[in-house]
């Protein structure tokens, strides 16, 4: 097969992966098909033959499908790039660029996000199957005018706990920064199907966590900055990294929250840079589940 030829030429096949892979982090959704039909002639091969691999069907690439094809072209490119570098080296390298494939982090644990799990009835174990076994998962990089970041990049991860179609879905939603081949677990969330509106051409992990926040959210400014409910890298002037809560102007006045900010200042463009920002109504959150029936957990 072409694949197979290809592959005897590393510089080339690399490359071949590379867009493959591009294409699949771009897709989402109905757009997959779209996306991945905009690949050369090779590069289609290549994805074929994976899809074959992995029981995909590419016409109707559902978050699922494009999760084994990402953790295949993942791997491709880890036999390509390691050769006779150590591998811890490498996949710390690899695990940075987010193309380390999601079964070789290590998920560590936070105290934040002890926190978070227990209020949603659920364990350290589902947090880590939520890490190395994902549904679905994203990795976010900054832009290219970005600072150099060295504290971590966010990384998004969901596992479906329920599979009845009868019942709304039931995710749980691991959001983690990951430095070298590390992932820093910070918060888990419980989501519900019939809690967010989410589009069938936007199911990607962030438009998950955007619609999460457009229903459980309060706006917010940053550094004195309205930046609304959500915020993924977007960079306010000055050296302000101070969140403000703003007050509604309808309803009685929200004074439990919980805030998830991951933001650093840059004073050479003198700016701040946000990676990720958003902010929950904590009374909210607790309704929906207790509407769902999910106490706090006894056991992490």
């Amino acid at each position: 097969m072409e694949s197979e030829t290809l592959s005897q030429d590393p510089s080339k096949y690399r490359l071949i992966v590379g867009n493959v892979l591009a294409a699949l982090v771009a897709s989402e959704g109905a757009a997959s098909a779209s996306v991945l039909r905009e690949l050369s002639t090779a590069e289609r091969s290549v994805v074929s033959d994976w899809a074959a691999q992995a029981r995909v069907n590419l016409d109707n690439l559902d978050s699922r499908g494009r999760t084994k094809l990402l953790n295949i072209a993942n791997e491709t490119l880890i036999s390509l790039a390691v050769g006779n570098v150590n591998p811890r080296d490498a996949n710390a390298k690899l695990g940075t660029l987010g193309i380390l494939s999601p079964a070789k982090y290590a998920a560590k644990a936070t105290p934040r996000l002890l926190e978070t799990l227990s209020l949603a009835g659920l364990t350290l174990k589902d947090a880590r199957d939520a890490i190395h076994h994902p549904d679905a998962y994203q990795h976010l990089s900054p832009p290219s005018d970005f600072g150099e970041d060295d504290t971590g990049r966010p990384s998004l991860f969901v596992r479906q706990l329920n599979r009845s179609e009868a019942d709304p879905a039931d995710w749980l939603f691991v959001i983690g920064l990951r430095t070298g081949s590390a992932i820093n677990m910070y918060t888990a969330l419980r989501m519900f199907g019939d809690d967010v509106r989410l589009d069938r051409d936007k199911s990607s992990p962030v438009d998950l966590l955007r619609a999460f926040a457009e229903s459980f959210g309060l706006d917010f400014k940053i550094g004195g900055t309205p930046v609304g409910k959500f915020c993924v890298y977007k960079s306010v002037s000055g050296l302000d990294s101070n969140l403000q809560v703003l007050k509604s102007s309808e309803g009685p006045e929200i004074d439990q929250y919980s805030i998830s900010l991951f933001v650093k200042l840059n004073p050479k463009m003198d700016r701040t840079e946000i990676a990720l920002a958003f902010v929950a109504d904590t009374a909210a959150y607790r309704r929906s589940l207790a509407r769902h029936k999910v106490g706090p957990s006894k056991r992490i």
